[in-house]
């Protein structure tokens, strides 16, 4: 084994310490689910019209589209921390900390002019999204790395969908109850309430994880030769023209992002259906988005034979 290699196997976790790490699927899954309200927050609460709230929401993803690879280059050329806290944590602890901030200023109804405050929630979402980025690309690369072994790997998975799952239910049976106890969809308080426990959710769960997250010195070693060696990453547009040139992992993408828009229709969509279209309190959102999870986890067994006996990439398909 070649002195590279060994610097690449890392001493395997403790099952404390795995569950902490994983907790950042349900950090990740926090912050998603206070963004998926601004829709109907803008809307209800502050007023803004519809065709305000689409062209927000069109801006924030035309620059999600272009802040991921730029953020990404920029956090795997950056070495200023690398020596003495790691690659990938200090952008772990920038992500978690400045996201939750950018959160919390996000339901501040600063204004009820319906332009300033769609400029407003622009500004802010964008702030946001760069934080996140920070932290999603940031501890998905360190789980790469981190995690050299495939029976770990298997773990790790295996305990992320697990929590993912749970925490999901959780949410959406009380994310919709917390805004109706606060005043219902049209009461500014009740979304800013809503985000506040969901941030101290956040920051509770981020004590263990970020101890979780801390980088080996093998690792920091490996990271300063690379840097060094002018390895620690690939120019943007190599990256982006090979991946294009991946006919699967373009196939993958497509499937993707119609999962996507399946789900944006189903958490977004909904809420607007039964307050609008069927009179319901927001709290009623809960049972149904319970009832589409539930399913998820039902079929998850019947897929996997379907997988192993069609391919993954025909079950994937189909």
């Amino acid at each position: 084994m070649s002195s590279e290699e060994e610097l690449t196997k890392y001493e395997p976790f403790s099952n404390k310490r795995m569950i902490a790490y994983s907790l950042n699927v349900v950090i990740l899954g926090l912050m998603w689910s206070i963004r998926n309200w601004i829709q109907i927050y803008a809307a209800k609460a502050i007023g803004i019209p519809i065709l305000y709230v689409l062209f927000i929401m069109g801006i924030y993803v035309i620059w999600d589209a272009a802040n991921d690879p730029l953020v990404g280059n920029l956090l795997d050329r950056s070495s200023k921390f690398t020596s003495k806290y790691g690659k990938r944590f200090p952008f772990i602890v920038i992500g978690i900390f400045g996201a939750c901030i950018s959160l919390s200023m996000l339901f501040i109804p600063v204004t009820f002019d319906p332009l300033i405050a769609a400029l407003w929630i622009l500004f802010i979402i964008i702030l946001y999204d760069a934080f996140q980025t920070f932290y999603e690309l940031s501890v998905r690369s360190l789980t790469v790395d981190m995690f050299r072994d495939q029976k770990q790997r298997v773990k790790l998975s295996t305990i992320s969908h697990i929590l993912a799952g749970i925490g999901s239910i959780l949410l959406w049976t009380t994310i919709p109850l917390i805004i109706g106890i606060y005043g219902g969809v049209t009461n500014p308080r009740a979304y800013f309430v809503m985000a506040l426990i969901i941030i101290c959710t956040i920051l509770i769960m981020s004590i263990p994880h970020i101890w979780s997250v801390r980088e080996p010195d093998e690792m920091k070693e490996l990271r300063m030769r690379l840097n060094k060696e002018g390895k620690s990453s690939s120019p943007p547009k190599e990256v982006i023209i090979r991946a294009f040139k991946d006919r699967n992992w373009v196939g993958f993408i497509i499937g993707y992002v119609s999962w996507l828009v399946e789900i944006g229709c189903v958490t977004v969509g909904l809420g607007f259906y039964l307050v609008d279209g069927l009179g319901l309190p927001i709290s009623m959102v809960g049972p149904p988005v319970v009832a589409f999870l539930g399913v998820g986890f039902v079929v998850v067994p019947i897929w996997m034979k379907i997988a192993k006996k069609l391919v993954v990439k025909s079950c994937f398909s189909f």
